[in-house]
């Protein structure tokens, strides 16, 4: 039997376009169900707590983007790795909370870097 195998390697343009096709809202606000709905090129933003769920990948570094509008303000972003399992064992997500100051220059570097961004 042969396998024939597809290049694995995406760029960020082609990662974009796959993440806004596919943006479903998780059933409820638990990290764990975001952390299931998320990708690369996609953050979710729940407006009641003002939190950012994202992941990174080599092509989309979410993270690159909020360290350099955070930079602007003169300061550090706390960026909180959420983990799947009660040890820390497994990696999942990354969380942000943000003020009303940041909340909009952050949402707007995202955009502008073609980043989906879903509201809950």
């Amino acid at each position: 039997m042969v396998w024939i195998s597809r290049p694995t390697s995406r760029d960020a343009k082609d990662i974009l376009r796959l993440a806004t096709r596919s943006s479903r809202r998780p059933l409820s606000k638990s990290e764990l169900e975001i952390y299931y709905n998320l990708c690369a090129g996609r953050v979710y933003f729940q407006e009641d707590s003002r939190k950012l769920y994202f992941v990174d990948s080599p092509e989309v570094d979410i993270t690159n983007i909020i360290e350099i509008v955070f930079s602007h303000f003169d300061t550090t972003p706390n960026i909180e790795q959420l983990y799947m399992d009660q040890p820390n064992y497994i990696k999942a997500s990354f969380c942000i909370a943000l003020n009303e100051n940041e909340i909009a220059s952050i949402l707007v570097a995202l955009r502008v870097s073609g980043i989906h961004i879903v509201s809950l």
